[in-house]
């Protein structure tokens, strides 16, 4: 993939759904971003935990898709370092610090709109890149023509 449809992947299914936007994107580094809603808050009003996990593995994701790779997640690791509570923005910026032969080792970091480092983490992604079923492809497509028919009838 190249940039411009990275950038458009970015903009379906729950990346989308979240509000998650990619901001950045250059050889083996990712950067993305998202505006706080209400709905992304816990019940202490800080920012959810799973919605952190959720923007660093989304944006370490695409880190490692710029080399390249078709990357599914293998392991995740995230520590909170700050209290969350009253951010408007949530940036994360991801570094591919190691690529092997079939797992590339992503380190991400998550700031708030004052640049204060709010949690750091690595993710673990296995390449996929020739080892998926065209099969699979096949399946989803036809799952998406069911759906739009189901739209149009």
């Amino acid at each position: 993939m190249n940039k411009e449809e990275l950038m458009l992947a970015c903009s379906v299914g729950v990346i989308d759904y979240i509000g998650i936007k990619l901001t950045s994107l250059e050889e083996g580094h990712a950067e993305g971003e998202i505006e706080i809603q209400p709905h992304h808050l816990n019940p202490g009003g800080g920012l959810h935990g799973g919605l952190l996990f959720s923007i660093a593995d989304t944006i370490g994701g695409f880190a490692t898709r710029t080399l390249d790779v078709l990357p599914t997640t293998l392991s995740s690791n995230m520590n909170f370092l700050r209290p969350t509570k009253g951010t408007r923005v949530l940036t994360a910026k991801a570094d591919v610090i190691k690529r092997g032969k079939n797992i590339s080792v992503v380190r991400i970091d998550l700031f708030n709109e004052n640049g204060v480092l709010v949690a750091s983490g690595a993710s673990n992604y296995s390449d996929l890149s020739g080892r998926v079923e065209d099969e699979s492809i096949q399946v989803l497509e036809t799952s998406e023509k069911q759906d739009e028919n189901s739209v149009n009838s």
